[in-house]
């Protein structure tokens, strides 16, 4: 492993310096022009310097193998955009090759630090990263499919109990109380297991999240050296920022889906949605700060100013709910929710087409 300024050839090469990579890159070239093994006489080739219309602020070494016109070229860059290629048989180094090294070496001058993608994987296992991001998008998708199912249900259950006591008030549907009982019965039975589900779906997005972002900070002091000044205040930006963009996507979708029967509710989820959103960046004070507040202003509309209105046996137009979202707390609560969840599956999987049938 070549480590300093003046690295040892007889040791194995693995990730080096500056330096380190302009001597091995020397030595190379040298051995290619001098050894009788890989000589010009016997078929090999090296070109002259070619200049280049780009320049490297270090030394780079670019190797062509295989590909549409089975080149084995190997080009070695310096910082004075000059070029030389070499390689075993005389095709090595002519037009295409010469132009293929070209194209290759501005493809890499133009992606930056992202450019040597076998050096990106040997230091940072940018292989594995890319693993984890699709892994990280599954689970999003995941995550944010299951907090639509959930909620969605939510709305159209709300709709139709609104709808129900609508045509009841007005007389339009006569009243039957076991009828009444037992669609409440099975409503509530819904919103015991919604909190849960809601929960999960929100930690599975925000894992799926993390899946994707976490390993990138191992080198993306590369792409934002003016931002990150060290690698583990990355990894805790992330954390934050993937926590509150996530809760700010849930509070924007979950203001658009209740929008349709509860306006003032899905006007506030909206605006708070929004605010957190433009506040992803602001930095760990700031979103520690807004934190506080995004809880004290939910907690205010959706569970004091309800309470505190229904003491007064009179509440607004504009203070809604979004239906119930409570936690059993007692053994007949849970009785209730495992009871909810089983006739909610078997409810939900008897809509699916073929499945009715099949039972």
């Amino acid at each position: 492993m070549c480590t300093g300024t003046n690295p040892n050839k007889e040791d194995e090469l693995n990730e080096c310096n500056v330096d380190a990579i302009a001597y091995v890159y020397a030595e190379a070239l040298k051995k290619a022009k001098d050894s009788n093994v890989f000589s010009t006489s016997q078929g090999a080739c090296v070109t002259d310097e070619i200049e280049l219309a780009y320049q490297f602020k270090e030394p780079r070494h670019f190797e062509l193998h295989g590909g549409l016109f089975n080149l084995n070229t190997m080009c070695e860059v310096d910082t004075e955009k000059k070029m030389q290629c070499y390689g075993p048989e005389q095709v090595d180094c002519d037009k295409i090759a010469i132009a293929s090294a070209n194209f290759q070496g501005w493809l890499a001058y133009v992606m930056g630090p992202l450019g040597d993608m076998d050096l990106l994987q040997k230091k940072y296992h940018i292989r594995n990263m890319l693993v984890w991001a699709i892994l990280g998008s599954v689970f999003t998708w995941i995550g944010f499919l299951l907090f639509l199912y959930a909620e969605i249900k939510a709305v159209l259950t709300v709709r139709e109990r609104d709808e129900r006591d609508r045509l009841v008030e007005a007389k339009i549907l006569k009243k039957n109380d076991v009828k009444m009982n037992e669609l409440l019965e099975t409503e509530n039975g819904y919103f015991l297991i919604r909190p849960f589900i809601t929960i999960l779906a929100f930690l599975i997005f925000w894992g799926g999240m993390l899946f994707q972002f976490t390993p990138f900070c191992s080198f993306i002091t590369l792409i934002f050296p003016f931002w990150f000044g060290l690698e583990h205040a990355c990894y805790l930006i992330v954390l934050a920022a993937t926590l509150f963009f996530a809760a700010s996507l849930f509070l924007i979708v979950l203001g658009l889906i209740w929008s349709c029967t509860r306006g003032w509710a899905a006007l506030v989820l909206l605006v708070l949605g929004l605010i957190t959103n433009g506040l992803v960046f602001t930095g760990l004070i700031g979103l520690s700060i807004w934190a506080f507040l995004l809880v004290g202003l939910l907690l205010l509309y959706f569970k004091f100013l309800p309470d505190y209105y229904a003491e007064k046996s009179e509440k607004p137009d504009w203070v809604q709910n979004l239906g119930a979202f409570t936690f059993p707390t007692t053994a007949d609560d849970f009785k209730k929710f495992g009871e909810g969840a089983a006739n909610t599956l078997q409810g939900d999987l008897r809509k699916i087409p073929g499945v009715a049938a099949a039972q």
